[in-house]
């Protein structure tokens, strides 16, 4: 390869970072398997967040720091969680050995492992979930979200984001 064509290359290579970087404020790509994969819209968060509304969640520091020690996510990017709201305000969640129920409907069961064979964070509760808190749960089953770690504080909430192109098969538990 000539040096021209290297130039080439890399200034295109600089410039697609740069568009990338540019559209960042306004998309966020999701590549777990917990929920189609894709492109997703970015959008300011509500007064009041619904019932199944995806959101992209801080991730709490000492799940983080389990998250990077384990080599889910790497310690050097900025990384969110993405999950749809599964309960709200005054929704009775119930975790436990046998599963998640909302409002006495189970949602999903609990892994004691990890596919790498780690053992999961356990977070038991049986109660009305509190004003400004999100119980978030995809419906996959290798899903890391609320049944791990507890339910999310609406502050914790960066935007609520919709699907502009996805590319994967429907998840289901």
């Amino acid at each position: 390869m000539n040096s021209k064509t290297l130039k080439i290359i890399s200034l295109s290579a600089l410039l697609l970072m740069i568009f990338l970087y540019g559209l960042s404020s306004y998309f966020v790509i999701q590549l777990s398997d917990s929920l189609p994969q894709g492109l997703y819209i970015k959008k300011s968060v509500p007064e009041t967040i619904s019932l199944g509304q995806l959101v992209l969640i801080e991730i709490p520091s000492d799940i983080k720091a389990m998250m990077i020690n384990r080599q889910w996510i790497p310690s050097h990017v900025k990384y969110y969680l993405m999950k749809p709201v599964a309960a709200i305000a005054g929704d009775h969640i119930k975790v436990d050995s046998q599963g998640v129920f909302v409002n006495k409907k189970f949602k999903g069961t609990i892994q004691k492992r990890d596919q790498q064979g780690h053992k999961l964070p356990k977070f038991h509760y049986n109660g009305l979930l509190k004003e400004n808190l999100y119980f978030v749960m995809a419906s996959a089953r290798n899903s890391f979200d609320s049944r791990y770690f507890g339910p999310v504080h609406k502050q914790s909430i960066i935007n609520i984001v919709e699907p502009f192109m996805t590319f994967s098969r429907e998840h289901h538990e």
